[in-house]
């Protein structure tokens, strides 16, 4: 709250990305504290999910904005292994979540996500790491136009192509 009101932040334009096993070390604790960061209006994406050894019964109680599977499911999704991903995808969904699938580096690996029921992705398909400079001159450029396909060059995570 303090860092929030210092920057004259909102809480609306802060995601939080925590991963896993972060958040298992003390469950009930993190949930406590999750809850009062999504009170002002702060997101929580649970970051790299599936590799952890957590229960699913954790996920069940935090409250979770975003699910980014990670990317070690990624690499075998157009090798028709898709099983664990469209699980994770459901799951996800049916908490209310919106799902990410990360490490995507191929069009038919975004094609495959897509095809799975996952609206967002995020990988080297779309963009390489920026720089400082490099995000502030993308982010004054303009944007590509409603209804296309973002180009290699676009960053964050993306909306997939429709299936």
């Amino acid at each position: 709250m303090r860092t929030l009101a210092h920057h004259g932040v909102p809480g609306e334009a802060v995601m939080l990305e925590l991963t896993e096993s972060t958040l298992i070390q003390d469950a009930q604790a993190s949930a406590q504290k999750m809850r009062a960061l999504r009170e002002l209006g702060v997101r929580i994406a649970l970051d790299d999910f599936g590799t952890g050894y957590s229960s699913l019964s954790y996920l069940r109680q935090l409250p979770v904005d975003v699910l980014k599977i990670d990317r070690s499911f990624v690499h075998t999704l157009n090798e028709g292994n898709d099983a664990f991903v469209r699980a994770i995808v459901t799951l996800g969904q049916a908490q209310g979540a919106q799902v990410v699938v990360e490490g995507i580096e191929a069009p038919a690996q975004a094609a495959a996500a897509a095809a799975l029921g996952c609206e967002l992705g995020q990988g080297y398909h779309f963009a390489r790491p920026l720089s400082a400079a490099q995000l502030g001159a993308r982010l004054s450029a303009p944007q590509w136009p409603p209804g296309e396909t973002p180009t290699q060059d676009e960053e964050g995570p993306q909306s997939l192509p429709s299936s």
